[in-house]
């Protein structure tokens, strides 16, 4: 399936990024980016792209949770206190091991690696973070994307790679988090981020089931 570079799908690849960016470690640099309204303005270039009806609901709705409104060492502690250090009270999980049912964590590993393997890909062992972390389950959907943005190449394997994962892996696991984000009453912006997060993969997953029915059938194996 060879198609040209369209602007949904260069809207859905930076949706997939920024929301990553949004929930990864927040270094100084980001912090800047955040405060000075750069993530906010980006994000909502994003989704005037990717889900443009989606843009009155971001613009009412999430983007004013998503203004900075603390200094870095405010915002990293509510970071550390959301996910990481279950002080006060306990942290949320971002991974997908602390939410699937049955087979186990070793299991749920072996078969991300194989998706990322595929095509490539690996966790990189400095970040010292295991396949099943949002940012990295993210960060997959951003690059089958952007491959899917490529020209002159056959789209196929990617649509079909970013359905598949959305059904077995980001999909399940989404209304579990928003679920414990809200109960945990966590930073005002976690809460918008993730909000935005579930319902766009929710729609991504109609998206990629529509245009699905375009593609050529898979040849079964006799």
């Amino acid at each position: 399936m060879n198609v040209s570079v369209s602007s949904i799908d260069e809207g859905r690849a930076s949706m997939y990024g920024l929301i990553a960016l949004g929930l990864s470690y927040p270094d100084a640099e980001l912090h800047e980016y955040w405060n000075q309204g750069g993530f906010v303005r980006d994000l909502g270039a994003a989704v005037d792209k990717a889900v443009p009806e989606l843009l009155e609901e971001f613009q009412t709705t999430i983007a004013p949770n998503l203004c900075m409104t603390a200094d870095y060492e405010e915002f990293e502690a509510a970071y550390l206190t959301a996910f990481e250090t279950d002080l006060p009270k306990r942290s949320v999980s971002l991974y997908e091991g602390s939410y699937v049912r049955g087979g186990g964590k070793a299991e749920l590993l072996l078969e991300l690696k194989d998706f990322y393997n595929n095509f490539g890909l690996e966790v990189s062992e400095e970040l010292h973070e295991l396949e099943d972390r949002i940012t990295a389950e993210l960060e997959f959907m951003q690059f089958l994307t952007l491959k899917q943005c490529q020209i002159g190449i056959d789209k196929t394997p990617y649509i079909r790679a970013q359905r598949d994962f959305l059904e077995r892996h980001l999909g399940p696991w989404m209304g579990p988090l928003q679920e414990e984000v809200r109960k945990r009453k966590i930073e005002p912006f976690y809460i918008a981020l993730t909000d935005l997060m579930a319902g766009y993969i929710e729609m991504e997953l109609a998206y990629l089931n529509d245009i699905s029915l375009c593609l050529p059938k898979q040849q079964s194996i006799q």
